[in-house]
């Protein structure tokens, strides 16, 4: 299994249609439960691809002196990874129909994206976060920490789409 692209989310989201919607940091936050579970979803199985990729490699590298029951192993590693694969995909899709995009599968980082200051920005949250606590601009792997006064309202930076 490849690593996964850099960290930028505008990279990440590279080559698919333009994001239409922009999220407010309490939408964003709203939306987490979902987000949580399909990113754990996407976390698990990168992990398990990774593991039959290596078990892939594995078997192939000795399949001329396989038993076999290491033989049909062999076979079938390779419908498991197929089938992984497809639900991956399946995950990232629905990821992106909620306008999320997947940054990183490995840490189940995930972005929303956003205005901040009049330029294209991401709300970024990871497996293992209670809420968003982390935004950059795009094309930028920095991530900042959210202030508190953006949870509060005293003063919000960010843009709602017209």
């Amino acid at each position: 299994m490849s690593m996964p692209k850099g960290k930028k989310p505008a990279k990440a989201h590279k080559g698919k249609k333009a994001a239409s919607a922009l999220f407010l940091l309490s939408q964003a936050d709203t939306m987490l439960p979902l987000v949580k579970q399909i990113a754990e979803d996407i976390q698990g199985r990168w992990q398990r691809l990774v593991e039959l990729e290596k078990e892939q490699i594995d078997l192939e590298r000795r399949r001329r002196d396989l038993t076999w029951p290491e033989r049909s192993r062999r076979y079938a590693v390779n419908d498991e990874i197929t089938s992984e694969q497809n639900k991956l995909r399946d995950s990232v899709l629905e990821l992106e129909d909620l306008n999320v995009i997947l940054v990183d599968p490995v840490v189940g980082e995930t972005a929303f994206p956003t205005m901040v200051q009049g330029r294209k920005s991401y709300f970024v949250w990871r497996v293992g976060a209670d809420h968003v606590k982390w935004w950059c601009f795009a094309n930028e792997p920095q991530r900042r920490v959210i202030p508190e006064s953006w949870r509060t309202g005293a003063s919000t930076p960010v843009e709602s789409s017209k």
